[in-house]
């Protein structure tokens, strides 16, 4: 059986983020959350623009005794709809993004659109995500290419 780089990475990422949630690290986060919230691996462009901000961000907050002083910040991006983690992993981060439309026609709940989208927020904050207005929090493909005709 042959398995696409893309395949082993994500892979690779779901198990992280299996071990993480059972040591603790990153309150709630596991599978089920992940799944709940229809999250995926972004675009990789996409992943490392989030990377990038959420490093910065972190090692700006440290000099002026943010309470996480010297870690990681696990931080939340959210655009019109559309969320993304940056989750901390070792010295750096795995980026997981939830695009709003694809929420709303796969998730399994009851409740309409926006009151699930602010229930997602409210359990990240819960889980210790802080809100970043510069993470970017992009649009799926199928927007995009919508925008695009």
């Amino acid at each position: 059986m042959k398995i696409t780089k893309r395949q082993l990475r994500r892979l690779i990422k779901e198990e992280l983020g299996a071990f993480l949630s059972e040591e603790g690290s990153s309150g709630k986060l596991d599978r089920q959350f992940l799944r709940k919230y229809v999250f995926e691996l972004p675009r990789p462009s996409d992943e490392e623009q989030i990377i990038n901000v959420a490093t910065r961000a972190s090692k700006i907050a440290r000099p002026y005794g943010h309470r996480k002083h010297g870690k990681l910040l696990p931080l939340y991006g959210y655009n019109q709809g559309n969320y993304s983690i940056a989750v901390p992993a070792g010295d750096g981060y795995d980026v997981y993004v939830s695009y709003g439309d694809r929420r709303d026609k796969m998730a399994k709940t009851d409740l309409k659109y926006d009151a699930f989208t602010s229930e997602l927020g409210e359990e990240l904050r819960s889980m210790g995500f802080e809100k970043h207005d510069g993470l970017p929090a992009p649009m799926s493909d199928d927007n995009l290419r919508k925008q695009s005709i």
